[in-house]
């Protein structure tokens, strides 16, 4: 047990997952409006969310994200 699972020890029940879009969930491409997620990632972030805190940072506006993200089944955007 680390030092910090014992001075808290919820902390061990807690996962966060944290992804950023570009070059990790969907790949970089010449044009931003062009971006996808890869292959597979739409199912894998649904489930990953049902397991872990799961948080996506970016540098893009919130609608890119929107519409990015738009099929996987998060909690909140």
């Amino acid at each position: 047990m680390t030092s910090s699972e014992q001075q808290h020890p919820k902390a061990r029940n807690v996962r966060l997952l944290v992804l950023d879009v570009d070059g990790v969930l969907a790949p970089i491409v010449e044009r931003a409006d062009q971006a996808e997620l890869l292959p597979g990632m739409t199912e894998t972030l649904t489930e990953l969310a049902e397991l872990v805190h799961l948080a996506v940072v970016s540098g893009r506006a919130v609608g890119d994200l929107e519409r990015i993200l738009s099929r996987v089944a998060l909690q909140t955007l």
